[in-house]
């Protein structure tokens, strides 16, 4: 606080424009460097106040624009909200706005007026954005949620690796990238993305002293009735109760109801409205529970929430540890509770064994990739299809490629158009184009862009050039679907066959590495020492002395194994209904990993298209090992 003191600038801004008095731990020397022009990585826990370490700075270069980057739209609304109460200027470009709210959101970019831009990762990569971002004064650029841009980090971000090399083009004042959790390797990582010095890395500790850990060991059937006896105690209230699946969600709200608990389920499964409502309720106070799936907390503002309950085992130290820190940010005393059983590991293994790419799969991406020349355009809904990879394993393919020199993005387009005529007396657009005008008025149905010369005898540049310029003067309108992604072949491998076989290398690691996760959670939910230290001993961190206060240090006795149910044998009806669904939808589970991840519930591209998920068969094998499971579809689709 004594160089708080020492920088009166700084400390007027704090008190006249967010009304603090004081800087908490970090946040000073952080604002310093990148107002100083040193791009800095900062890791701060849930809570510690990651936000005013780029709004502050943003007011004092006010007129300069700054940008956060973020995945996080909720993040996104809530601190517009907040700016615009500060009276700080502020604005976002994201897939979720109007034609109108965009161009607006640009016309005042360009006008200078904004502080603050809100953009997401993917955003960031659009080529008109990128021209508009190079012409405006900036100042610095911060990076939320960080540790997306490592591939060893919980959340891998494609779209972050590519924005990385894309931020530094725009040669801001300096970078601030920001996240609550790193490994000494994800640190490594992200500092090297962004060109950040180790000795620009601010760090304050993981472990926060109001937030006190209990794991409470269940066998499956004793969750509920724990969670209805730890909810009805008001000093766990408000709560959020992080539950492993969309189902789960919607299923643990129920038996809470039932248990006359008011409380509702969120998850991505909900439409937008929805979700939002729930949200807007917890954070205003109306609603003290929700029942969500991890797709809940994240850039929620709301201070005073006294308890998070893990239902499920997390899935790693970093989402426990984050989660749990949603707890508690008003500094007051909070629960991290755990309700341990041992019967979530097998789900939590299947999903990473059977979410696992086929080197088969890896090799046809490649290979279509190269396949087109210096010019590739590609539907990455279509390679998800045939391939029945998921959009990050095949983000993870193409940013492999493009940090390795191989193919360039160049822009994204739509391949279909319903052209609908507004009115019947037209724009003039002169003889040279009238006829092609003509034509597209006339077409019935669906114009499909890559068939411009075969329908139309113009290029598909020329075609789109056209409908684009009808839809601009109010001609006509245009509903687009198929969106295409198109790259330039900038150098072919000299080894195809080594380049698939470094990337299945890599798939592999990941798929070691979420093991590991999760191996590492349950040594902290069966420890007999003090739980949070076992918990930041994975980030490389520790503690002077013990919490006094979890689940170990307050003597609670418990088994050194999770209870868990014994795993049953596959039986024949089981084994029947796997038969019978092979038969049934062949064309779809064609191999045994499809086969598989439909008697898992490990929803996948192939079986999301054929809407496999609403079959009564669909995850019902969720607790039997996927050894086991795809021991079993390898005989049946092979006999």
């Amino acid at each position: 606080m004594a160089t708080a003191k020492k920088n009166t600038k700084l400390t007027k801004t704090l008190k006249d424009t967010f009304g603090h008095d004081e800087f908490r731990l970090g946040q000073l020397e952080t604002i310093e460097n990148i107002l100083s022009g040193q791009s800095t990585l900062s890791i701060f826990p849930t809570g510690a106040g990651k936000s005013l370490c780029y709004q502050l700075p943003a007011v004092m270069l006010k007129d300069k624009t700054s940008i956060v980057i973020s995945p996080l739209l909720s993040l996104m609304r809530d601190q517009l909200q907040q700016l615009e109460k500060l009276g700080i200027a502020s604005t976002t470009l994201n897939s979720g706005q109007s034609t109108e709210e965009r161009e607006k959101a640009i016309e005042d970019l360009e006008a200078g007026k904004i502080c603050l831009l809100f953009i997401s990762p993917e955003s960031l990569l659009k080529k008109e954005y990128q021209i508009l971002l190079k012409s405006l004064d900036l100042g610095i650029v911060a990076v939320d949620e960080a540790h997306c841009v490592s591939e060893w980090g919980n959340s891998f971000r494609p779209s972050y690796l590519l924005a990385s090399a894309a931020i530094r083009k725009l040669k801001p004042l300096a970078i601030l990238a920001l996240t609550a959790t790193a490994t000494k390797e994800v640190a490594r990582d992200i500092r090297s993305r962004f060109r950040i010095k180790t000795k620009d890395q601010v760090q304050n500790p993981l472990y926060r002293p109001n937030l006190a850990y209990k794991v409470i060991p269940c066998l499956s059937e004793q969750r509920t009735p724990e969670l209805v006896k730890l909810l009805r105690e008001i000093t766990h209230l408000p709560a959020i109760v992080y539950v492993m699946k969309q189902i789960d969600a919607e299923n643990v709200c129920a038996g809470l109801q039932a248990s006359g608990i008011n409380a509702r389920a969120y998850h991505a499964g909900m439409n937008p409205e929805a979700r939002k409502n729930v949200q807007d309720a917890f954070i205003e106070g109306k609603l003290n529970i929700v029942v969500a799936t991890i797709a809940f907390g994240m850039g929620v503002n709301k201070a005073d929430i006294r308890s998070v309950i893990h239902y499920h085992l997390p899935k790693s130290p970093e989402g426990w540890v984050q989660e749990s820190g949603r707890a508690g940010r008003d500094g007051e005393p909070a629960s991290c509770i755990l309700l341990g059983c041992g019967d979530d590991l097998i789900p939590l293994t299947n999903f990473v064994q059977g979410a696992e790419i086929s080197a088969n799969a890896v090799e046809r991406i490649v290979r279509a990739v190269l396949s087109q020349g210096n010019d590739i355009t590609l539907s990455k809904y279509n390679l998800c299809q045939s391939n029945d990879v998921a959009d990050a394993q095949l983000d993870i393919i193409l940013s492999f490629m493009i940090s390795a020199g191989h193919i360039v993005p160049n822009g994204t387009s739509w391949r279909y158009h319903q052209v609908s005529r507004l009115r019947y007396t037209t724009h003039d657009y002169g003889r040279s184009k009238q006829s092609l005008v003509n034509a597209i008025n006339d077409h019935w149905g669906k114009i499909d862009s890559m068939e411009a010369e075969e329908n139309f005898n113009v290029t598909r540049t020329r075609l789109l050039n056209i409908i684009d310029e009808m839809v601009q003067v109010g001609d006509v309108a245009a509903k687009t679907t198929g969106k295409l992604h198109h790259f330039t072949l900038r150098s072919e491998p000299a080894d195809a066959d080594q380049l698939i076989a470094d990337l299945v290398s890599n798939f592999a690691k990941h798929k070691e590495s979420s093991i590991k996760r999760l191996d590492a959670v349950l040594s902290a939910a069966t420890t007999r020492s003090c739980v949070p230290a076992r918990l930041i001993k994975y980030f490389g961190e520790a503690l002077d002395t013990n919490c006094g206060k979890c689940t170990s240090c307050l003597g609670e006795k418990r088994a050194r194994k999770l209870p868990s149910s014994n795993v049953p044998a596959l039986t024949l009806d089981q084994l029947e209904m796997m038969k019978n669904v092979y038969e049934e939808h062949k064309k779809t589970l064609c191999t045994p990993s499809r086969l598989a991840r439909f008697c898992c519930g490990i929803l996948s591209p192939a079986l999301r298209h054929a809407r496999l998920y609403s079959n009564s068969g669909y995850g019902t094998l969720s607790h039997i090992p996927y050894v086991d499971i795809i021991t079993q579809c390898r005989i049946i689709v092979t006999s």
